[in-house]
């Protein structure tokens, strides 16, 4: 289980590189294109693996010749990143944005099924594993993505982390669900509260 002090590092960490990925890109840079676009090839070369192997603090990279739990999660949320911004001229990373607000907002345009964006977090909330739900997540992205709705894809790589322990996961379900049915003016900014409370009946 992460601490909170490896939660705030790898989310910094994290940020900081979309942070100047998104800068890069819509700067029209061509370096910062040619990374997005090797993240979106699914960590099939070594660039990609490159900036997951920058983000990812030491003491929580992996030993063996598999990407660890942590490795897998930025990985996804690099990718995740990349879907959004691709073809798109504003941000699509936005800090303090998680999951559920950001889905909250997409149901708000009315130009989506609210009943579909629901049916996709449940099959997201329901998954059996991370590869499961990272295919349902990336059909969540591409609708975010076709009406411009940015999330923090920082905290997102931190949620997935959290979603691959059994001990965590419930709190980041619960909490993408309040996020989602919780209007802006009684939605904290700061939603580690759910995990937290998770942590400590675990204890």
């Amino acid at each position: 289980m992460l601490t909170a002090d490896q939660r705030r590092d790898l989310h910094d960490a994290l940020a900081h590189r979309i942070h100047s990925l998104q800068n890069g890109y819509l700067a029209d840079s061509p370096a910062a294109k040619g990374q997005l676009a090797a993240v979106r090839r699914g960590g099939r070369d070594v660039e990609s693996w490159g900036l997951v192997a920058e983000v990812v603090p030491p003491g929580l990279q992996g030993r063996d010749d598999e990407p660890n739990p942590v490795e897998t999660a930025v990985s996804l949320a690099l990718q995740f990143y990349a879907l959004h911004q691709q073809g798109r001229t504003a941000p699509m990373h936005a800090s303090g944005v998680d999951l559920g607000r950001g889905l909250r907002s997409l149901v708000a345009t009315q130009l989506v099924s609210e009943a579909g964006v629901h049916r996709r977090l449940g099959a997201v909330l329901t998954a059996t594993d991370l590869t499961e739900a990272a295919h349902h997540l990336r059909g969540l992205v591409t609708q975010l993505r076709a009406d411009q709705i940015p999330i923090d894809h920082a905290r997102l790589g931190v949620d997935l982390v959290l979603l691959q322990d059994p001990r965590t996961a419930p709190g980041v379900r619960l909490r993408w669900v309040r996020s989602l049915r919780t209007p802006d003016s009684t939605t904290s900014p700061h939603t580690d509260q759910a995990d937290a409370s998770a942590e400590n009946q675990e204890g």
